[in-house]
């Protein structure tokens, strides 16, 4: 890969699927470009391979020296890992934030006193309209998936013995969460069901992107009700998750049950779970 911008070779190692990239996909793409930019421009640096944890920190370093906000550098974090894991060296790359820069639980600690009547009565709403927007709904629910992970391509593996629930989602990573409960395997059943009946791959319905099934899951749900203001957007789905399973007191938990929970909700720090319970 040498002789080719590192930019390029970073993208072509993490794939570059623009028919089909969601937002939140784009800009982490944009984000690796400029982070690719900022090491070639600092270092020279000519073969990703030999990428290395100073490299980052560097640059990482140049980026609080400039002032940049830490939500932007937390973009940069995800970038970072995304190409880390890439090239097959994960541990070069801080798994909390603070460490980067980009500490940003004092900013948003800011869980939502979850509106789950409203949650409900949306739910049912888009359900009666779209089936499949109700479905997305409870596999937000019952797995604390994003919106975009709702509508994903779902499969069942076990690990360890434990069942766990595999989607991609944010960035096109993947995460495993655990089946913990009856409702999960119902959720699952239903959903599973409701897409190898209408031979689909995804609750997407066959004829539209992934992006016109995520606008719309987004817009039937505003038009439906569910909003911030009242603390029913579908993101409430995923405070209610991690409320449920941290009992709303996030202080009382074990490391290894932070981890664990962390991990499941596709985050890469135990800080996060008090962006979403006290």
């Amino acid at each position: 890969m040498a002789g080719k911008p590192l930019k390029t070779q970073a993208l072509e190692r993490v794939g570059k699927d623009w028919s089909n990239a969601s937002g939140t996909r784009e800009k982490n793409l944009g984000n690796i470009r400029r982070l690719c930019d900022r090491i070639e421009d600092k270092f020279g640096l000519e073969k990703l391979d030999n990428l290395k944890e100073k490299h980052l920190q560097a640059v990482f370093n140049d980026m609080r020296a400039e002032g940049m906000a830490s939500t932007t550098i937390a973009g940069y974090a995800t970038a970072a890992r995304t190409v880390a894991e890439s090239i097959g060296k994960a541990n070069i790359v801080p798994r909390d934030n603070e460490s980067l820069g980009a500490g940003r639980a004092g900013e948003r600690l800011c869980p939502k006193d979850v509106n789950h009547e409203g949650l409900q009565t949306t739910r049912d709403a888009v359900a009666k309209e779209n089936l499949w927007h109700g479905l997305a709904a409870d596999m937000s629910r019952d797995f604390g998936l994003r919106l975009e992970g709702s509508v994903s391509r779902f499969s069942v593996v076990q690990m360890d013995g434990q069942d766990y629930l595999r989607v991609t989602e944010k960035g096109n990573l993947t995460r495993h969460v655990p089946f913990e409960n009856q409702r999960q395997v119902e959720t699952a059943k239903a959903v599973f069901a409701h897409i190898r009946e209408r031979n689909q791959t995804s609750l997407i319905p066959t004829g539209m992107t992934r992006k016109q099934g995520y606008d719309s899951l987004r817009m039937a749900w505003r038009d439906a009700g569910g909003t911030k203001a009242n603390n029913a957007n579908f993101h409430a789905f995923r405070h209610a998750y991690v409320q449920e399973r941290t009992g709303n007191n996030v202080a009382s938990m074990t490391r290894e049950e932070k981890q664990a929970l962390v991990k499941a909700i596709g985050h890469g720090d135990t800080s996060k779970l008090r962006h979403y319970s006290n």
